[in-house]
């Protein structure tokens, strides 16, 4: 799922590396063309963009947001550091990465996912505590710890209520 510096799509060629490395080995305007005012992200002499994005962004919405802008440099050619489209739409699901780290034989814990408030019957023979959290979130964006029932109804039902997505719990 992961690579250093994601490749562009079948098909697509990038600008000859030698350029783009040289272009950060020398320094900012060293190796660009005379009279060249853009950045070494650009499109020199053969129309595609050179360089490199350092990719530490996030998309504006939806479940696969993360991916958004990997999409885009991919289509553009631009080369990237850090996951690719598919890793990360896959990732910030934690429910399908639990599946996934489970089929591989790493132990995670069991996990419930609830839709509605009135599911919490759900994680009945899980025990306390528990972690709550949204299921399409990062960086513990609406993470919980509960110690009841109560809690728990309530943790699930915020996360449902304020971003508008299931609550893992396990």
């Amino acid at each position: 799922f992961f690579s250093p510096v994601s490749r562009p799509p079948f098909g697509l060629k990038r600008s000859p590396r030698p350029k783009n490395i040289s272009a950060f080995r020398s320094g900012p305007k060293a190796s660009w063309p005379a009279g060249t005012r853009s950045s070494p992200i650009s499109t020199w002499s053969t129309g595609l963009p050179t360089g490199l994005v350092f990719n530490m962004s996030y998309g504006s919405q939806g479940e696969a947001r993360y991916s958004q802008v990997p999409i885009l440099l991919e289509m553009a050619g631009v080369p990237y550091t850090g996951s690719g489209p598919r890793s990360h739409a896959v990732c910030l699901d934690k429910a399908l990465t639990k599946l996934l780290i489970r089929e591989a034989g790493i132990a995670t814990p069991d996990f419930r996912l609830i839709g509605r408030p009135e599911e919490v019957e759900k994680a009945d023979g899980m025990s306390f505590p528990l972690v709550v959290k949204p299921r399409f979130e990062s960086t513990s964006y609406g993470l919980a710890f509960v110690e009841t029932r109560a809690e728990l109804a309530a943790a699930a039902g915020r996360i449902i209520a304020e971003y508008h997505q299931d609550a893992l719990v396990e």
